[in-house]
């Protein structure tokens, strides 16, 4: 009796004293409880399954704890398997922390938002003098310098990864031409991230890397995550895969040193959720301080003095407002063989964080953005609704255009063969040559304009760059500049057999005339 009172005893205390420890555990078991990741991961497995993904990393935050981690695939060609520690290049989420830098530099007195470019780096010049001495450290981190998306791009492709450096990139730009008045249109552009770089640099005297490592990644414990490419690949980095009609093609892509503080960062899911901590915890992580809860409101403060007939959503480093049912911010980022994406909702208290190592730069950010953002409905208990794929019908429409061009073509060859075995079926007079002829022709020389040149130019990318970082797409420009080229050929010929017409025409009445007087 006297056992069996003490047993009971002491199983009241253990059961009062587990009670305690579990109040004391961090929320990361809490959620778990509470929210169904199982159901989640089902759906990013099935999302990245239909879209033929090699690898993905998943990382979800709430609050201040990172609540659930998840990968799934191959991290290269051998079938390593993917972990939420597995390195993936992030590219153009290396913009946010960039914009934290600069903020760090301002909250230290070290430098000023609206302070001009020149004030840090003085050789600092466009073809524009006056306009340069303009540009200050807010027009680049909110895209509104007027520098172009095409002219960011310019050193793209590379051969060599090293070759410019960020220095001999930015001092480049002095022939580069603005593409709007400063800070009157936002315009994405690498170079303006370029230059916050460079700023970095020359005001602190380290690298951008070493003032990352010691000032945002050691403090977030970001342990996986690098600048250096040899450095990440020593940790484990994975491949990269470029998208060709979506099929995942192994592809070693340089990328460019220059563009180190726009999109150089190498990292994972698991350090990716530490950063986005401080994000929806007051600027801290731990009992560290990344930025004052102030001027973490700032790094999502869009720019007020935008006109109000232009709409600019991109903050400093993020991009606010966003299209969908849950209220937040995100970025996202591809390097043309890895993809990644980045939301967090302050109004929820959930991050999400999607890194896959593909890529396709036309096809491959609205649905991985439209798979975290749904992720993100998941938790919030929110739907998200399916958005129209743009993208993927502009990628249909071009081989549709190619397939018109095609038929028409043959038609008319055709055509023209029959209007030199028909001598009266052939166009006469100026009105049917130019609807007959002339038209079709300027239309396709149209076609080629928008393919060669239009389309590339909206893509941000010269031609080049574009057959190698989206080659299933630049196939099509080949093409249907190849076709249009054809067509030109086709119209020189009809003229001449339309003007050899004419000739024989006036030959025949020539002729018959003269037999006419002689019979007279």
């Amino acid at each position: 009796m006297n056992f069996n009172h003490f047993t009971l005893r002491m199983m009241v205390e253990l059961t009062l004293l587990m009670s305690l420890l579990v109040v004391k555990l961090p929320t990361t078991g809490a959620q778990s409880d509470t929210h169904d990741f199982t159901a989640i991961d089902t759906f990013v497995e099935s999302s990245m399954k239909s879209s033929n993904l090699p690898g993905l990393e998943l990382g979800i935050v709430h609050g201040d704890q990172v609540v659930h981690l998840q990968s799934f695939g191959i991290a290269d060609v051998s079938g390593r398997p993917v972990t939420p520690q597995t390195p993936f290049m992030v590219a153009s989420l290396t913009k946010s922390f960039t914009a934290v830098a600069i903020m760090q530099l301002v909250e230290a007195g070290q430098v000023e938002l609206d302070a001009p470019v020149q004030r840090y780096l003085p050789w600092f010049r466009l073809v524009d003098a006056e306009a340069s001495a303009r540009i200050t450290l807010r027009h680049l981190l909110n895209h509104t310098s007027g520098i172009s998306r095409l002219t960011g791009n310019s050193i793209l492709p590379t051969d060599d990864a090293r070759v410019p450096g960020p220095e001999a990139y930015i001092r480049g730009l002095s022939s580069a031409k603005l593409s709007h008045p400063v800070g009157e249109v936002p315009e994405y552009s690498n170079a303006n991230y370029a230059i916050l770089g460079l700023i970095v640099e020359s005001v602190t005297g380290i690298s951008y890397e070493q003032y990352l490592k010691e000032n945002i990644f050691t403090p977030l414990a970001m342990n996986n995550t690098f600048l250096s490419e040899q450095e990440a690949r020593q940790h484990g980095m994975a491949t990269g895969y470029q998208m060709r009609f979506d099929n995942p093609i192994p592809l070693d892509l340089p990328f460019p040193y220059a563009f180190e503080a726009a999109g150089g960062i190498i990292s994972t899911a698991e350090d990716i959720s530490h950063y986005l901590i401080p994000y929806l915890n007051q600027g801290k992580y731990g009992d560290k301080t990344l930025l004052s809860p102030a001027d973490m409101a700032q790094l999502w403060e869009p720019p007020s003095y935008i006109p109000l007939d232009e709409h600019s959503n991109y903050a400093l480093g993020w991009t606010t407002d966003v299209p969908y049912e849950v209220p937040g911010n995100d970025h996202s980022g591809s390097s043309g063989s890895f993809h990644s994406h980045m939301a967090v909702s302050p109004e929820t208290g959930w991050g999400v964080v999607i890194l896959t190592n593909a890529d396709h730069l036309l096809l491959m950010s609205q649905p991985i953005e439209l798979m975290t953002w749904k992720v993100m409905g998941l938790l919030a208990k929110q739907p998200v609704q399916d958005s129209l794929p743009f993208t993927r019908i502009l990628f249909v429409a071009t081989f549709l255009l190619v397939a018109l061009q095609l038929l028409t073509l043959v038609r008319r060859v055709f055509r023209l063969r029959y209007w030199m075995r028909h001598v009266g079926s052939r166009p006469h007079g100026l009105r049917q040559v130019l609807f007959r002829i002339i038209i079709p022709v300027a239309l396709n020389l149209l076609v080629a304009y928008i393919f060669l040149i239009g389309l590339p130019q909206f893509a941000g990318l010269s031609f080049t760059a574009l057959l190698v970082y989206i080659p299933d797409w630049g196939l099509g420009f080949v093409l249907g500049g190849l076709l249009a080229g054809s067509w030109l050929v086709w119209g020189l010929a009809a003229i001449f057999v339309v003007c050899e017409f004419r000739t024989d025409h006036s030959a025949t009445e020539r002729i018959l005339e003269s037999s006419s007087q002689h019979a007279g």
